[in-house]
């Protein structure tokens, strides 16, 4: 596998990812802060994976229509290594720009820790 530059993974992340932000109040600074990008093709997942690090995982099926869906994986990362991530991502991205500058700060203890 090769490497994804950091300008490849900015451009997927403003455009299939997302970051999720916890309301949970008795956790405001804790693993339920997430990066995560959702998509079908897992061989782009794998490349981010060797890359820059996280986890993937498959995504549980639940259409009720019946229909045969193209299974859909989750590559997420967390902790003080999202933050390093985000605060790359957060130079270049546009979209996701205002969501990653949330996780940052709300995770600013983890990223003491870099």
């Amino acid at each position: 596998m090769s490497e994804i530059s950091i300008e490849y993974m900015a451009g997927f992340f403003d455009g299939e990812g997302n970051v999720q932000i916890s309301n949970a109040k008795h956790y405001p600074n804790s693993k339920q802060d997430k990066i995560r990008i959702t998509n079908t093709n897992k061989l782009i997942l794998d490349f981010i994976t060797e890359t820059f690090g996280g986890k993937i995982y498959k995504k549980k099926d639940v259409s009720t229509d019946g229909y045969k869906r193209k299974p859909t994986w989750v590559w997420a990362m967390h902790g003080r290594y999202g933050v390093k991530l985000s605060k790359q991502l957060y130079e270049i991205c546009i979209e996701k720009k205002e969501k990653l500058g949330i996780f940052i700060e709300r995770n600013k203890k983890n990223a003491e820790r870099i």
